[in-house]
């Protein structure tokens, strides 16, 4: 690509990014070429969505980073340490449920632990290069995680579906009930898969989910997606991408 085309397919690309408007380039990037719309990525644009300055941004397969960016139609959240089999299992049942508009989405913080370094946040988002888009947010639950992407469907394992219906991690069945309502509410959905626990292979129709939300989750049949990986047992045997190498 010579300069000039090079400075008129960013400045292009630029206009549609400002717009909410994913384009295809008329002339590829190069790996070096993406260097120069990608140069601040690492400290700058992670660093934003960590202070919450900016509330969401989109890494593409091609490198590209944009703020905001197009909202996906069908989110699969998770922290991808590391990412696996099962992840990308759950990614094509949902683009194929999504029309393609499927994203993974990774937040910087987490309910139980300490925000992550942007060193453990590049090295997780460098997992999707050339792979699939990723959402970056610090959208810890999903009711923030709904009201920053409303109107998008979720892939869960049923552990995660599980501790969704749970009053516990509410407060209380009257919060919980309130936090349902409002997911519906904002249009979502939950996608469920089957997952080992405790030895014994698990789906969502072996919990007990609230009559009065039993809409919100739908089962992936173990047909569709079934991978027994777990991610705890992949960084036991080395596959931890929060250590450098």
């Amino acid at each position: 690509m010579t300069e000039e085309a090079l400075v008129d397919a960013l400045i292009l690309d630029q206009l549609a990014g400002a717009l909410g408007i994913r384009v295809e380039r008329p002339v590829p990037l190069s790996a070096a070429d993406l260097l120069i719309e990608s140069e601040h990525f690492d400290v700058d644009q992670i660093t934003l969505v960590q202070d919450g300055v900016q509330p969401w941004l989109t890494v593409y397969p091609d490198g590209r980073v944009r703020p905001g960016g197009v909202a996906p139609q069908a989110l699969i959240p998770g922290s991808f340490n590391p990412l696996h089999q099962g992840h990308r299992a759950l990614f094509a049942a949902m683009a194929r449920r999504a029309q393609g508009l499927a994203a993974y989405e990774l937040s910087v913080t987490n309910v139980d632990k300490p925000p992550l370094p942007v060193e453990q946040v590049r090295r997780r988002i460098g997992q999707f290069a050339g792979e699939a888009p990723l959402v970056l947010t610090r959208a810890s639950t999903f009711i923030a995680k709904a009201r920053l992407l409303p109107g998008a469907a979720f892939a869960v394992g049923v552990d995660t579906a599980e501790r969704i219906i749970a009053p516990a991690y509410y407060g209380g069945v009257e919060a919980m009930e309130a936090a349902l309502t409002e997911l519906r509410r904002l249009g979502h959905r939950f996608y469920v898969a089957g997952r080992v626990i405790d030895g014994r292979f698990t789906e969502l129709d072996a919990l007990a989910v609230p009559g009065a939300f039993r809409d919100l989750f739908e089962a992936i049949p173990a047909t569709e997606v079934r991978v027994d990986v777990a991610s705890s047992d992949l960084r036991a045997h080395g596959h931890d991408v929060s250590r450098p190498n």
